[in-house]
């Protein structure tokens, strides 16, 4: 499965869908006033997905649960962000 990461970004005026994230869409000031919900899919670009890692500031339990597929369902709240895994589906249209 290709790398993919979805952004979800919205606070009580708008939201937004980005659902094909490039390296370059990542850009930390842009994030300041909305509230951020990234869903990653597979794990093949690591650049991208270690590009966006290191722009939250990811803590490195939480890049290790990220990437370990059979973490458990949890929800882990830290200084600047709220980590929350889960199992789902994912369609693949192509």
């Amino acid at each position: 499965m290709k790398s993919n990461i979805q952004i979800y970004r919205y606070n009580k005026d708008h939201f937004e869908l980005n659902e094909k994230v490039a390296a370059t869409d990542l850009v930390a000031d842009a994030f300041k006033k909305d509230v951020q919900w990234l869903n990653f899919h597979g794990f093949a670009n690591k650049e991208l997905i270690n590009d966006s890692f290191d722009l939250f500031g990811i803590h490195k339990l939480t890049r290790d649960d990220i990437i370990n597929l059979e973490e458990r369902p949890k929800i882990e709240e830290y200084d600047n962000y709220i980590y929350v895994t889960l199992k789902s589906t994912y369609c693949n249209k192509h």
